[in-house]
């Protein structure tokens, strides 16, 4: 093995590749396919948007481990360690099993001769995707590090894909204005398959795309929505689902605060409706999900004198959102 530790293999990584950050898929792919030439079917649902992935993952990871599946879940980036980008069955993949699949990729990005450089964020990618599918859990959930189209995780065919929102950011990759961002994010759909939009505030790119691919689209106020529960209150709040074909009553307000949460459990409650024929969850499960799922640094509240809120607001509409705009 080239490195014993993973801090070592990391430090390796950030200066293996002449840019921090190069968008597109052949090289990815190239190694993705000496790895695993053929794949498993395994259910995959793929999160994109520019605000909202983390905390539609965590739910979605959290749904399904209380259902009773097995899971990988693959974010980015991490707070505190590393680890927490992978997780298997809802823990955090051990150092050595990391270790071993970066292995695997060095010696295959080697083969034939010929050394692709990967990315630091490639190169954890590909590690996550080794694992899962050495593995092989029931589902697989992905989040898009940056964009989508050209994003390491779109060599993946995503059988339901979610676009949480859009927003202005990283405009230096993805364009300056919505219709144009969401082209990018857009690029996780797939022909004949599902792609949720879970804001009401729909970009017409999404819609042109879905057509263009054929995907079939559900939009959050057309296909599905949710309203507040009735007689609410501070002490009671609950909210209604439904979508043409399902209703889900009382539900719990999300652990994550903010009503904006609301909107991001809305979308995934119907990507969960998408997979329900190969992965069917009930209302208790998704009601104990609700109750219980976390993401660190999403309106983390630290008791004491005095209180803190901690969050990793760091784009015009997460701020606005903390800061209750």
């Amino acid at each position: 093995m080239r490195f014993s530790s993973l801090q070592e293999w990391l430090n390796w990584q950030e200066a293996l590749h002449p840019s921090t950050i190069e968008l597109g898929l052949e090289r990815v792919t190239k190694v993705f396919k000496r790895l695993h030439p053929t794949l498993p079917s395994i259910p995959v649902i793929t999160v994109a948007g520019t605000n909202g992935k983390g905390s539609s993952v965590a739910l979605l990871e959290s749904i399904y481990q209380n259902a009773g599946y097995q899971s990988g879940a693959y974010t980015s980036p991490h707070l505190l360690r590393y680890n927490e980008r992978i997780h298997l069955n809802g823990e955090e993949v051990s150092d050595e099993k990391i270790c071993e699949a970066f292995e695997r990729i060095d010696q295959a990005r080697l083969e034939n001769n010929e050394e692709i450089s990967l990315t630091y964020f490639e190169f954890g990618t590909l590690a996550a995707l080794d694992i899962f599918y050495r593995a092989k859990p029931n589902v697989i959930i992905l989040e898009v590090g940056l964009g989508g189209r050209l994003d390491v995780v779109n060599i993946i065919d995503a059988h339901v894909a979610l676009i949480t929102s859009i927003g202005i950011d990283h405009t230096g990759w993805l364009g300056h204005d919505r219709e144009t961002i969401a082209v990018e994010k857009a690029g996780i759909m797939r022909e004949n398959h599902p792609v949720i939009f879970s804001s009401d505030d729909m970009p017409n790119s999404i819609k042109d795309v879905a057509n263009e691919k054929g995907a079939i689209l559900y939009h959050r106020g057309r296909d599905f929505d949710w309203q507040s529960g009735p007689g609410e209150t501070a002490a009671t709040s609950s909210w209604n689902w439904k979508s043409a074909n399902k209703q889900r009553t009382t539900l719990p307000m999300p652990n994550i605060r903010g009503r904006h949460q609301i909107d991001n459990a809305a979308g995934v409650l119907m990507a969960v409706e998408c997979m329900a024929k190969d992965l069917p969850v009930n209302q208790q499960q998704i009601k104990a999900a609700l109750l219980s799922y976390s993401v660190a640094g999403r309106f983390e509240f630290r008791p004491g004198n005095p209180s803190h809120i901690l969050d990793v607001a760091h784009n015009a509409d997460s701020i606005a959102c903390l800061s209750g705009k």
